[in-house]
C-alpha cells in the first residue's frame, strides 16, 4: 500500500475518532489551557483533542507546532518549528478538524 494511502487512511481514522470523541466542538483555548499558562501541554492537548493522539516529540511536556504537523501535515502554521502551541495555533487546529469533519 502506498504511503499516501496509509496516511489518508490514518487521517480518516483520526477524523472519525475526533467526530466520535467530540459532542459538538472542541473546548475553547482558555478551557483547554487548564493551568492558564498560554501554551498547550501534552496532558491539556490530549484532554481537549484526544482523537488526535498528539505526542510530545522532544518530551518537554509541551505540544509544539512540529508535533501537530506530524498528525495534521496539511495545517499551515506561520512557522513550523518547536515553538509551543498557543491560542492562535489551537484555533487553527480546531478549524482544520472542523473543516475535515464537514468534508468527510
Amino acid at each position: 500500500m502506498k504511503k499516501s494511502t496509509l496516511a489518508g487512511s490514518a487521517l480518516f481514522l483520526i477524523v472519525s475518532g475526533f467526530a466520535l470523541a467530540q459532542e459538538s466542538t472542541a473546548p475553547e483555548f482558555q478551557d483547554a489551557d487548564a493551568n492558564s499558562d498560554g501554551i498547550l501541554s501534552t496532558s491539556e492537548a490530549n484532554a481537549a483533542l484526544p482523537a488526535l493522539g498528539l505526542v510530545d516529540g522532544n518530551q518537554d511536556g509541551v505540544i509544539s507546532k512540529a508535533d501537530v504537523k506530524k498528525v495534521l501535515p496539511d495545517i499551515d502554521f506561520e512557522e513550523d518549528d518547536q515553538s509551543a502551541v498557543g491560542s492562535t495555533e489551537y484555533q487553527q487546529i480546531v478549524q482544520v478538524m472542523e473543516e475535515m469533519l464537514n468534508n468527510a
